[in-house]
């Protein structure tokens, strides 16, 4: 400091001189001068230090928080192992302490991560390579990593292409292999957490007569979390466990993916959507969660965000046939035909998943645009894959679109013997006797169909009698607005089939039979001045 200060008082005297106009002409003078100034700058420069190396993680340190990790037993918990493991100085990586720790990190991330049909990403990927590398560290590591590979991939998640390539790879697995890992697994898994796992994950996937063997390794794991959520996840979900495991640790997103199905399964729709959200966001590419909540979101008749989730899917994992036929579903439902229309051509195209799905859902699109004859095209191919109610259905009204009326009658009729209380195709087939001139059959069919919607209005006025809109969340709210449409499109349906009931009976002069529904028309506000000029017809006043 002193030498700092006294460099400073140098270059201000300089600095005076030469404000003041001294002409410095001496040579001398000059140079020192300048020597002052460069003097006063080299005071200025800073003092360059090397800094120290910062000390080199202690092992055992870290070996202590992956093992902290590792116990708290979540998909996230072992990726961060792996994740903070890289980071790591090479020298520290190498050390003997850490290797076997994350070696079990690696098994078990990749088993957690076909438990949820999670595509394969960067983390996976080095786990993959990691325990291959490392196995031997791990006991009974090598005949574990064969299990894993072994175990099931959950292809809501990674999509029915990814499946058909790793079975394309890998081909089918014998079921004598698969009981040899069983029997492995059993003299293995008392003490070896791993092996536990694997031998739920294994036992999950095969017979029933496995059940004694699973309730052994609860009683034997009781505290491993990796465990008890794998014993929770396996055939019936246990809510217990899962919620249990939630308050433990709050990043168990898995756990809420699974609460999630359930709650659905029990018409609990909001909170399934609550806890879905959380798992789709809280692990990366979480597609099994997306697609879940994409199906969810459009029985919850929320196209647009179905679509959302759905594309989003398709993003990560084009060829999730699934998912593109929920894109499908969700833009026909906006009405967005076009792109509906391409989504199902690519599909198609691809000849492998869904083709009949696709095939139907194109000739309806199709429909919708007044294309008949490519919708007719479309729905006849739809056969070759599927003879439901819906492609003959589908097929009949498109054949009444143009006017060919007994394909139509046939088309028809097939759909009837499928289902005989189905009220849309009684009140179609109505329509098509009638325009076939086959008054008594139009006419019965209108009768039936009077029938069916009457009882469908019952139906459906007895689930809006249990709905209620107080303190109804969103769910409930817009399913009770679905019930009343539902309810009116059916008092409509139901109307019209009276009154051409009544009109088919008195055009086959069926009169005794034609009035009572004419009578009954007269009621319905849309129909009164029809009726009553059929009445006046039949000399009924």
């Amino acid at each position: 400091m002193p030498y700092q200060r006294a460099c400073r008082a140098f270059v201000d005297s300089a600095i005076r001189i030469r404000h003041r106009g001294h002409r410095l002409r001496h040579p001398a003078v000059v140079l020192a001068l300048a020597a002052l100034v460069t003097t006063g700058a080299a005071c200025h420069k800073p003092v360059v230090t090397t800094p120290a190396a910062p000390p080199l993680p202690d092992p055992a340190a870290v070996a202590a928080r992956f093992e902290t990790s590792i116990r708290e037993g979540c998909y996230l918990c072992f990726a961060d192992v792996l994740r903070e493991f890289r980071q790591l100085p090479g020298v520290t990586q190498q050390a003997d302490l850490l290797q076997p720790v994350v070696a079990r990190a690696s098994l078990l991330l990749l088993m957690r991560a076909r438990d949820l049909g999670l595509p394969p990403n960067e983390t996976s990927t080095f786990a993959e390579t990691f325990a291959s590398d490392h196995a031997p560290l791990v006991e009974n590591g090598t005949f574990l990593l064969q299990v894993v590979h072994g175990l099931p991939w959950n292809t809501l998640g990674t999509g029915e292409g990814f499946v058909d390539r790793d079975l394309k790879e890998h081909g089918f697995i014998p079921q004598a292999r698969r009981n040899e890992w069983r029997t492995g697994l059993s003299s293995m898994w008392p003490g070896n957490e791993i092996a536990a796992y694997a031998a739920v994950s294994l036992g999950c996937n095969d017979s029933p007569g496995t059940s004694s063997e699973l309730a052994k390794i609860a009683t034997a794991f009781p505290t491993s979390r990796s465990v008890r959520y794998r014993l929770a996840t396996c055939r019936r979900a246990d809510e217990g466990i899962l919620h249990g495991l939630l308050v433990e640790v709050p990043r168990f997103f898995e756990a809420e993916y699974v609460l999630a199905d359930r709650d659905a399964g029990s018409r609990r729709y909001a909170e399934a959507e609550a806890k879905g959200l959380d798992a789709w966001h809280g692990i990366p590419e979480f597609t099994a969660a997306a697609v879940q909540l994409a199906e969810l979101e459009f029985k919850g008749e929320k196209p647009a965000e179905s679509l959302d989730l759905a594309s989003a899917v398709t993003a990560i994992v084009p060829d999730h046939w699934r998912a593109v036929l929920d894109r499908v579903k969700a833009l026909s439902q906006l009405a967005r035909h076009d792109e509906a229309i391409v989504a199902a051509t690519r599909m198609i195209e691809a000849g492998v998943w869904f083709v009949g799905d696709a095939y139907y859902w194109r000739a309806w699109n199709e429909y919708q645009k007044d294309s008949l004859d490519q919708a007719m095209d479309d729905v006849q191919a739809a056969k070759n894959y599927e003879t439901t109610l819906r492609v003959y259905l589908l097929a009949g009204v498109v054949r009444i679109g143009q006017m060919r009326w007994t394909e139509a009658r046939d088309e028809l009729l097939r759909a009837k013997l499928l289902d005989d209380n189905a009220c849309d195709v009684r009140l179609y087939l109505g329509h098509v006797h009638g325009h076939l001139g086959a008054w008594k059959d139009s006419a019965d069919e209108f009768e039936q169909a009077s029938r069916c919607y009457a009882s469908l209005e019952t139906a459906l006025n007895a689930e809006l009698a249990q709905s209620s809109s107080q303190n109804a969340d969103e769910w409930e709210t817009r399913r009770i607005e679905k019930l009343k449409k539902d309810l009116d499109a059916a008092i409509e349906q139901e109307q019209a089939s009276v009154y051409n009931a009544g009109v088919m009976f008195a055009n086959g002069g069926f009169k005794d039979r034609a009035a009572p529904f004419a009578t009954r028309a007269e009621a319905f506000p849309s129909y009164t001045d029809r009726a009553r000029a059929l009445l006046a017809t039949l000399g009924v006043k």
